[in-house]
């Protein structure tokens, strides 16, 4: 599965640079309703937010390493993401081959409404339909999302990291159409990765459609 992930022009460059995704934290997301696809009572709301808030942190007494998140997007071509996302067509979209051998890739399901439930009744199985639904009117994302470990060795800045790995290579370095970086600046960020493996190239606004389409300029 090829994804890509919106980057300002800053962190995009970082980003390749340094080989590595940023993973959010769980409690840190701009969805008020993250991880929260079930109704639940008052009470037990109160307790699951207090599990969803522990779910980035790790835990002394065990070792446990946090659950974290990277989200992608299914496409390139969508105007409402380099403009929410990639610093208003300035910044960078990277695309990545995804290779899924432990189930940690799911794409996200869009809803009209949490469905009722107990606490008690909450199964592992459900926690998973939990990181992976949100509601409907976030459906123009076409979420594609990784759940990752927050591992405390990879924190840097109060952020956690995940590089690079052959189940997460790099395959596009997409400029937004508003970008000024030139092609010589992203293939010294991309070193030894700067091949025929990666391509390169700006986009344009399509002359047909509301979409970001390839521009068969010269970058």
């Amino acid at each position: 599965m090829i994804v890509y992930h919106y980057l300002n022009r800053q962190y995009g460059l970082e980003s390749i640079c340094l080989r590595r995704l940023r993973a959010s934290v769980v409690d840190e997301l701009k969805d008020p309703y993250e991880h929260r696809a079930f109704a639940l009572s008052p009470r037990d709301d109160a307790l699951f937010s207090r599990v969803i808030k522990q779910m980035g942190k790790p835990n002394r007494f065990n070792n446990w390493v946090g659950q974290g998140v990277i989200s992608f997007c299914k496409s390139y071509d969508s105007p409402v993401m380099w403009s929410q996302y990639a610093q208003d067509h300035q910044g960078l979209c990277l695309g990545f081959k995804l290779i899924d051998n432990a189930g940690g890739w799911r794409e996200v399901e869009y809803v009209p409404d949490r469905k009722p439930m107990r606490l008690l009744d909450v199964a592992m199985q459900d926690m998973l339909i939990c990181a992976t639904t949100k509601f409907q009117d976030w459906k123009y994302e076409h979420e594609v999302r990784a759940l990752v470990p927050l591992d405390p060795a990879r924190r840097e800045g109060g952020n956690y990291f995940f590089d690079y790995c052959p189940q997460l290579k790099l395959t596009a370095v997409i400029a937004g159409v508003n970008c000024t970086l030139p092609k010589a600046t992203i293939d010294r960020a991309l070193g030894d990765l700067a091949t025929d493996e990666v391509d390169r190239f700006k986009v344009r606004r399509n002359r047909g459609d509301f979409s970001m389409v390839r521009s068969k300029k010269q970058w």
